[in-house]
């Protein structure tokens, strides 16, 4: 019957009971037509990579506009600018020596390496580069962080158990303090350079919190003489106005008053019948820490840079709690996600866009192939057959990316394979690469991705 096949990738979170799909359509996703773009004019690109069709507000340094609804950055000349971006151009890779100790065979010093990587991310169409090799900043767009070195400090989990990055104890003064002299050292060299795109917080935090604990059982497991266990505590006294009686009744406990939670690790709560109070109040809860998070983290970086911009945490996916998202509006001027999907879930993350009214930047995603001959087996992403495929599916994923209004661009993730014996730590193995461990491209991937990159500003 002239049918094709299909994928159908549906995603829950704390769902519970029974689930029925009554009205499903299907539509087919449409490839950018560059067939079309290449009768418009040539690019006309400034230094930066903007494009000078589209004007905005010259500053000197990027920053982002919205232009008859669609959002934009804006370069420092102050013309319309994508992020088309790569990650880890860096010649340490992965804890392993494998990169480095390949590099000698082909490239006599890493000059020449670096001198050969921006020409190729140049010719290949990149304007951004994300945790970057040092010197590639000085060509192209580049991005800092403030925020990680202080949290791995205070982590809520020191010992390193946290599956995911470590989420700090904002309460903690220590916090603050190791918080403002880390953004003091990095905005140094960095606070006047108009290639500077802007600063992340964070990379993957768990605000969904982690299995079998949210942010409030994890705020609540902390030990008496931790910052977050009296913050926790203060804000159930301040919620139930200091009756302990009324806080008993809700959380079927029997204390005499609010400091012996102190000493309490775990409250255990009937999940069969949730209370929702009890929702409410590990909901406020999430919603004060998220305020504190992204509040602190804005006040200190522009007490000592207000020229860049602030891009946010780099959510896991596609989707972050209501209350998170919320509560970094005014803090943010990019909201960042890592949807590793085949196609971009653009209906999700318009949905976020409901809550927080900021632009959206993936700051990672990318798809492997068996071809390459890397194992493939650990870690996000989904496993094609070729390196066309490859290109394939990141033309789909950027064609639909362009689609949407609110999307202000992408970073692929990576510019160099993965090791066949894993990464470290995660021991992840992956065919991410646009270059192999032994500094080889993979054209049929870069080919088109330089042809589609050639085409983003006249497709708009």
């Amino acid at each position: 019957n002239n049918a094709e096949r299909a994928s159908i990738i549906l995603s829950f979170r704390s769902l519970k009971g029974g689930v029925w799909f009554d009205d499903v359509s299907i539509s087919q996703i449409r490839d950018m037509d560059v067939s079309t773009a290449k009768e418009k004019p040539l690019l006309n690109l400034d230094k930066y990579g903007g494009y000078k069709q589209i004007q905005g507000k010259k500053t000197g340094y990027f920053h982002v506009e919205k232009l008859d609804d669609h959002w934009w950055i804006i370069d420092p000349e102050g013309y319309g600018f994508i992020v088309i971006g790569i990650s880890e151009a860096r010649i340490e890779q992965h804890g392993t020596e494998l990169y480095k100790e390949n590099l000698r065979k082909y490239h006599k010093s890493k000059e020449e390496w670096l001198m050969t990587t921006a020409r190729r991310l140049k010719e290949w169409g990149f304007n951004t580069v994300i945790r970057n090799e040092e010197e590639l900043s000085k060509i192209f767009a580049y991005d800092r962080g403030i925020g990680p070195r202080s949290a791995v400090k205070f982590s809520l989990f020191p010992d390193g158990t946290l599956p995911v990055g470590p989420f700090p104890d904002v309460f903690d003064e220590r916090f603050q303090e190791s918080l403002d002299k880390e953004a003091m050292e990095v905005t140094k060299d960095h606070k006047n350079n108009p290639l500077l795109l802007g600063y992340f917080t964070a990379n993957e935090l768990p605000w969904h919190g982690i299995p079998g604990k949210d942010m409030f059982d994890i705020f609540f497991a902390l030990p008496p003489e931790k910052p977050g266990k009296r913050a926790v505590i203060g804000f159930l006294k301040q919620k139930y106005s200091g009756e302990i009686k009324s806080f008993n009744k809700i959380w079927g406990t029997n204390i005499k008053d609010f400091e012996e939670l102190l000493n309490i690790r775990e409250l255990k709560i009937d999940t069969t019948n949730e209370n929702k109070t009890i929702i409410e109040d590990k909901s406020g809860f999430l919603r004060l820490v998220a305020k504190i998070y992204f509040e602190l983290h804005y006040n200190t970086i522009k007490k000592y840079d207000p020229n860049h911009m602030i891009l946010g945490v780099r959510f896991i996916g596609a989707n972050a709690p209501k209350e998170v998202l919320e509560e970094m509006s005014p803090y943010v001027d990019i909201v960042s996600f890592q949807p590793y999907t085949p196609i971009v879930p653009i209906e999700l993350l318009e949905q976020t866009y409901e809550l927080h009214g900021k632009p959206i930047l993936i700051t990672e995603f990318g798809f492997k192939a068996n071809d390459s001959g890397l194992p493939n087996t650990i870690g996000p992403g989904v496993v094609l057959e070729s390196q066309k495929d490859r290109y394939l599916w990141y033309k789909r994923y950027i064609s639909r990316l362009l689609s949407s209004p609110i999307m202000v661009g992408w970073v692929w993730f990576e510019y160099v394979d993965e090791p066949s014996t894993g990464r470290l730590p995660d021991r992840e193995n992956n065919n991410f690469g646009l270059v192999t461990m032994d500094d080889r491209p993979y054209f049929d991937l870069v080919n088109g991705m330089k042809e589609l990159h050639s085409q983003i500003y006249p497709y708009l």
